[in-house]
């Protein structure tokens, strides 16, 4: 079994989600996202110590803006499983 990390931006005024990135571990996905978050002036909201705890359900960790946040990063985390074909 495999873990991965998904980043996502969505989009609320637009209704849109865009697949920024697929991580093979929780620290490449937050070094992805805070170099983004950087980049594009977005805020982080949430802190890698208390990612582990929400992996599974996912976090949005970084907004636009504090008061009303349009565009969020999202994390979420997918286990992928490889299935033997049998014949």
């Amino acid at each position: 079994m495999n873990l991965y990390y998904i980043v996502e931006l969505v989009n609320y005024v637009d209704d849109y989600a865009e697949l920024l990135g697929t991580f093979d571990s929780l620290a490449k996905a937050y070094d992805y996202i805070i170099d983004f978050t950087n980049k594009y002036n977005y805020q982080i909201i949430l802190d890698y110590k208390l990612l582990a705890q929400d992996q599974s359900k996912g976090s949005i960790i970084s907004v636009n803006n504090y008061k009303k946040p349009s565009k969020v990063l999202y994390l979420t985390s997918d286990v992928r499983r490889r299935r033997k074909i049998t014949i």
